[in-house]
């Protein structure tokens, strides 16, 4: 009796623990850690749509490939660079964790090589512990390399959880929360990002956001008296020790309000006033916040793209800042590489599932991935999904799209002429001026890029390499680097006032005064007088582009109130011959094709002269930095005129 009683506690004892187990699993689950970046079910479909993608198995492949290449590199030293910042150490740590992460989840998902799968895993965990351990400290002192170096860890964690032992967890943890979560909650570090207008704003918050999500469940105490940034100090409870996980939910909060305050530059139509590698930069950042921010506050998700509407406006950016020479019109500090086209895709799909109605986003996302060809972002490989059927469309077909040829996007006054999109032969893009005292910004009031049968005749330098002595200094020295001024852009340089260094208004606001446009003729003028700093000045540009007659018109009326010397510049891209015939004519030539320039009018004369500036003392302080001195680029010249009216006629075809 006695031992049937026994048994019966016995069978008792399993059933509760058997019990309590499943009630401890369903516990972890609800209320442990919850992966944000991994999924396992995304490696398994990648395999399978692989086998019908050229592009996704190709793109696997280079990954997979890189990956091995990563296994045989030295660990990522701690760099300073001379610009003070640590920033491509950061990039550089973050691109490796990603790329071994997904290589190792992808063979392992699939059964493919699980051998491989668990070197790239150790060396994620090398990397890991390294830079939590015998790196001093992320550089806060330049926020954005400790952004981009949370994420990192805070990406290798969640994807490792599980394989990491105690020791490494706590390592990196501590880390996390010593060297990135806590500082950002330091109101001397804050600042620079938390409210900001400025890309600091998405990249800051977002890689903050995304490594509080990832560090909700770790139980590390932290003094309250480290926390200095009111807004997070508003958000804590009343007691002198807070969790890891109180602090991860006060930055959470932060993230989720604050964020909207650097989206603002995208308003009201979706271009981005910073330029086009910034475009890339924040929305990056923000679209992987979102993606996480979406698994565990779904209504503050649905909030945030439904109250910041140029979220949605954005999408279209990348198709109309980019030429059919494949390069962006990098105005500003951006440079003219294609976009990542993940923002774009990730944003309309997401807007899509929150509207199935709305299938000019379903066509959007179909028209963006038909154009990819290579995939070097893996979010948008495991965002890739066959239910979006690749197609491309006609141009009818993506007018009614909403997407006409021409557009002007206001407020960073940006003006797109194109003659279609499938298949695009003229692509211009025009640049008025709304300065904002951005550290960004170049003195380019009426400046151009153009393409012409897939090579940009016509371009705009970009940005200048960040670690010259003064760059960001935009009240003077900014504007002695040539690639900063007027001059060094295809627009209007007047020389009146020979002891002003910059060549336009820093201050200057010119906007798009109209644009009219049919189906074969576009016009766009732009009041520039503002540009030239006498309020009695008048400077007006005006583009007339006859599409079927493959004809662009460029006219400027100048009136002063005394007479100077004024140039209109044509930066013409290096690599192009340039031929003079005479001061009326010359001839651009490329791989077997040509573009006429001839000057239509009187008092003026058409020179070619170096990619210098004409100031002698632009061009001592550039001395060691003008990498384009031995290269032409063409220019209208009028000599002591009081006023003058400049027709440029560029033509192209038979």
């Amino acid at each position: 009796m006695k031992k049937q009683i026994k048994n019966k506690k016995n069978i008792y004892l399993i059933f509760f623990l058997m019990a309590l187990f499943l009630i401890i699993s369903f516990l972890f689950n609800q209320f442990g850690y919850k992966n944000y970046i991994t999924d396992e079910g995304r490696y398994k479909n990648l395999y399978e749509y692989s086998n019908s993608s050229s592009v996704i198995s190709e793109s696997i492949d280079k990954f997979v490939k890189e990956a091995d290449t990563i296994l045989t590199l030295d660990m990522c030293e701690y760099y300073i660079d001379e610009g003070g910042r640590m920033l491509d150490t950061a990039k550089e740590v973050k691109h490796r964790i990603e790329v071994l992460c997904f290589s190792a989840k992808y063979l392992e998902a699939n059964n493919l090589d699980v051998g491989k799968s668990n070197l790239y895993k150790e060396k994620v965990k090398e990397y890991l512990m390294y830079v939590c351990t015998e790196y001093p400290n992320w550089h806060p002192i330049h926020f954005l390399d400790t952004a981009e170096m949370t994420y990192a860890v805070a990406f290798g964690y969640d994807f490792l959880y599980d394989e990491l032992n105690g020791e490494q967890r706590i390592a990196i943890e501590q880390a996390l929360i010593d060297k990135g979560l806590a500082l950002s909650c330091k109101e001397n570090y804050s600042y620079v990002f938390s409210m900001a207008k400025t890309n600091w704003n998405q990249v800051c918050n977002s890689a903050m956001g995304m490594a509080a999500l990832v560090m909700r469940n770790s139980d590390i105490v932290i003094d309250k008296s480290r926390i200095t940034d009111t807004q997070i100090f508003s958000y804590l409870p009343a007691k002198e020790k807070i969790t890891s996980g109180e602090l991860c939910d006060a930055i959470i909060r932060r993230t989720i309000r604050n964020l909207p305050e650097g989206l603002i530059q995208m308003t009201p139509d979706g271009a981005y006033s910073e330029g086009t590698t910034y475009w890339e930069y924040a929305n990056t950042y923000t679209t992987y916040f979102l993606n996480a921010l979406k698994k565990y506050d779904r209504s503050s998700y649905v909030k945030l793209l439904e109250e910041n509407t140029w979220l949605k406006e954005t999408i279209l950016y990348p198709m109309y800042i980019t030429g059919n020479s494949d390069k962006t019109f990098s105005y500003y500090d951006g440079e003219d590489e294609k976009l990542d086209l993940y923002p774009s895709i990730y944003l309309a799909k997401e807007y899509y599932a929150l509207d199935k109605s709305n299938e000019n986003l379903l066509k959007a996302i179909r028209w963006y991935e038909s154009k990819e060809e290579n995939i070097d972002n893996i979010y948008q490989l495991l965002l890739y999904d066959n239910e979006y059927d690749i197609a491309s469309y006609t141009d009818e077909e993506l007018e009614g799209l909403g997407i006409p040829q021409d557009k002007i996007y206001t407020n960073t006054e940006l003006a797109i002429i194109t003659d279609g999109f499938e298949e695009q032969e003229l692509y211009l893009g025009i640049k008025a001026g709304n300065f904002q005292k951005m550290t960004h910004q170049d003195l380019d009031v009426g400046s151009f890029v153009l393409d012409i049968n897939n090579i940009r005749w016509i371009e705009d330098y970009g940005p200048e390499d960040y670690n010259v002595p003064n760059y960001w200094k935009v009240n003077k020295e900014r504007w002695m680097y040539y690639k900063k001024r007027a001059e060094s852009h295809s627009t209007l340089n007047i020389i009146e006032d020979n002891e002003k260094v910059e060549d336009q208004n820093i201050l200057a606001s010119c906007k798009f005064e109209k644009l009219e446009t049919s189906s074969n003729i576009s016009k766009v003028t732009i009041d520039m007088s503002n540009a030239y700093f006498k309020s009695d000045n008048q400077v007006v540009r005006e583009f007339t582009i006859e599409k079927d007659k493959k004809i662009i018109n460029i006219k400027d009326t100048v009136n002063l109130d005394e007479n100077v010397d004024v140039y209109s510049f044509l930066n013409i891209s290096n690599g192009i011959e340039i031929n003079l015939i005479d001061d009326k004519n010359a001839v651009l030539s490329k791989d077997g094709q040509k573009v006429n320039i001839q000057l239509e009018c009187d008092g003026a004369k058409l020179i070619k002269m170096p990619k210098i500036s004409i100031r002698n003392d632009v061009n001592e302080y550039n001395e060691c930095n003008i990498e384009d001195k031995d290269n032409y680029k063409l220019a209208v010249y009028c000599e002591n005129v009081k006023s003058c009216e400049i027709n440029i006629k560029i033509s192209y075809g038979e």
